[in-house]
Order: structure tokens, then sequence, then C-alpha cells
């Protein structure tokens, strides 16, 4: 974090003032009761809650969510200053939210690994921005829905119209009261109650479930069967790895995990153009190919892989949210007879593999 995104001991707390209305086109805003932090957060009176009462409508949101089916409401706070990251937790916790705490490095492997439904993040981290980080969570066709809520010391115009920009759902400027955080998580749970899961997403078929069932708690009984898969798997003839083409990090991460779970060797190229050079270096038992990149299509990618002699019988199977007729026409005529349509699910993988692969 920059140190002009803190406020420290004896500074006095920013005034910050709403800015002007046609500066918070989508009134992210939110300043109201500042507090004064202390350099040691955690010994002040910050953190002596006892004497707050949740408010009626926090009680009704929870129970609201809590009869849809999910025990515990749970929410990623995201900032490289731990002290920041325990009164956030703090807060939550005692509103009977799940925290799950990051210092910016690997917000979108926790998002899937423990299935968050709220994300708190700062704006300013060392190597990358919150900024970055919203755009590659809205990308993502699993993750887009969780709203994103920036948490910061910036309060410029600039700052207010990028967090829009990027799909932010709510800007809250630092120093903030516990009130303050749990209004805006409240208004934004009780949208998703009333809204319900995306239609694109089902617990059974998203690839956080993957990500969540195969990566990180196997039971006794699923490891069971994966080796079973696995050694299915090593039956068919494999002798090079599989190279996934995708620009969108997380599907990239759980296909990734799928097939490494089954013994295959994977590597993976962001965009199509580094796929045709991996392409051009190495050998690889079939393709795994998105069709919506930056730069060249999956079409374009895929034409490319036909045209060249050395490429031209490996294997190709779209792993796309894409499966109109028209894309379909399209696969067809550059003999591509195999779809994985996004989100998918382990077993989706495996069967495609087998009928590509397999005969």
């Amino acid at each position: 974090m920059n140190p002009s995104d803190r406020t420290h001991a004896g500074d006095p707390a920013p005034e910050p003032g709403p800015p002007p209305e046609d500066e918070d086109p989508l009134g992210l805003f939110d300043d109201s009761n500042p507090f004064e932090e202390s350099a040691s957060p955690v010994e002040t009176p910050l953190l002596e809650e006892s004497d707050f009462d949740l408010s009626a409508s926090l009680r009704d949101a929870r129970q609201v969510i809590d009869q849809g089916g999910k025990a515990t409401y749970t929410v990623l706070v995201a900032d490289d200053d731990e002290n920041t990251r325990r009164i956030l937790s703090r807060y939550l916790t005692s509103a009977g939210i799940q925290p799950i705490e990051d210092n910016g490095k690997d917000v979108l492997r926790k998002i899937a690994q423990f299935k968050v439904d709220l994300v708190l993040m700062d704006i300013v981290f060392p190597h990358t921005t919150g900024f970055e980080i919203c755009k590659e969570i809205k990308a993502s066709h699993a993750l887009a829905h969780i709203p994103v809520v920036m948490c910061t010391a910036k309060k410029t115009k600039e700052s207010i119209v990028k967090a829009a920009g990027v799909g932010a759902s709510g800007y809250i400027v630092k120093p903030f009261t516990r009130e303050t955080i749990l209004e805006k998580i409240t208004d934004l749970r009780k949208k998703q109650a009333i809204e319900g899961p995306p239609p694109s997403l089902s617990v059974q078929t998203r690839p956080t479930e993957i990500l969540r069932a195969d990566a990180v708690r196997v039971p006794g009984a699923e490891t069971v069967r994966l080796r079973k898969e696995a050694a299915l798997a090593r039956g068919l003839q494999v002798p090079y790895p599989f190279l996934i083409i995708d620009d969108e990090r997380l599907a990239r991460h759980v296909l990734k995990v799928v097939l490494e779970q089954c013994g295959y060797a994977v590597e993976e190229a962001t965009r199509g153009e580094e796929g045709l050079e991996k392409l051009g270096a190495g050998k690889y038992s079939a393709i795994f190919l998105d069709l919506s990149m930056p730069g060249m299509s999956g079409f374009e990618v895929a034409a490319t892989i036909r045209s060249r002699p050395e490429t031209s019988a490996i294997p190709i199977i779209l792993c796309t949210a894409r499966t109109s007729k028209e894309d379909i026409l399209s696969a067809a005529k550059l003999g591509i007879r195999h779809f994985i349509k996004k989100p998918f699910t382990r077993e989706t993988v495996l069967e495609k593999i087998q009928a590509a692969l397999g005969g």
C-alpha cells in the first residue's frame, strides 16, 4: 500500500466530503461517520464493539439469505495492510459474516476456493491495483456476479469514476466506521437475495465448485473415484502435454487442476499469439481453446493451427461460453467437433478428452 493511502497516528482525520454529483455517476461514494485511526488499531476503542447492536435491516438481510440454504455469508477482505484486514474482519465476524483475508496476491483463487459472496478491496497494492483485480473478477464468467466494494483512502473523481468503470458496486472512503461497512454490505446482500444466483451458474456445474472439490477438500470416497478416473486417463495415448489457450486466469487454473489431478501434464497460454508460439516450439497432445480473447480470436487461432502441417492433426477442444449455432458451424468448418461449455464439470472435461483422443 502506498503511504499516502493510510492514516497515521497524530494525523488529522481527513474530511472527505462527497464529490459533486456529476463526479459520482453511480452513487458509489460513501464517507459517513469517519473516525480517526491510530497507529495501533488493535488496541484502540475501534474494536471494543460490545455496545454495537446490529440494525434491523442487517438482521433482516441475514435472515433472508440464510433461509436460502447457505450457512454463512462470506466476504473476502483484500488489503495489503494487516491492521486494516484485522479491523474489517472483526467487524464482519461481529455481524455473523465469515471473513477471508488476503493481501492482494491471491484474490481470485480465494474467491473460488471459499465461495465468496462479496469482496471488500483496497485500491493500492505493491504490485497491482484493486482496479485491475476487479476487472479480472468481472471478466470471469464464474465470478462476474460477485459484488466488489472498494475500501480506500483515495477519494478523487478519477478513482470513483474508474471504480464504476471496472464494475465496482460500492466505494467506501477510509477512515470508516463499522456502521458504514455493515450498512453497505447489508444493501448488497438484500439485492443479492432479491435477484438470486446468476442463472448460468449452478451449484453442480460452476468452475468454482470444481476447484473447491478437487483442489481443496477431497473426501476419501472422492479420492478413490479420482484415482479410477486417472487410471482411465493414463490408458489413453497422451505422450505430450495439453495446451490451454485462454485469457481468463481462473478458467485456466480450474481446467489445469482437473487435468493435473488425472495425471496429465499441462501448459498455458494467455493469448492466441502466445499459444501459437508455444505450438511452434513444442509438441502437444491436445489443445483447449477459448473463443473470446483479446487480439486473435479463438477461430483465428484454430484456423492457423489447421493451416500448419506440423499442428494440423492436433485435436482442438473448444472451451467457451459461446455455443451458438453459428459458432458450432464455424468450428465444424475447421474440423472441430468437441465443445466444452463454460461453466463445466470435471466429468465433462474427461468425457471430451476421451472422445477427442480415444476414438
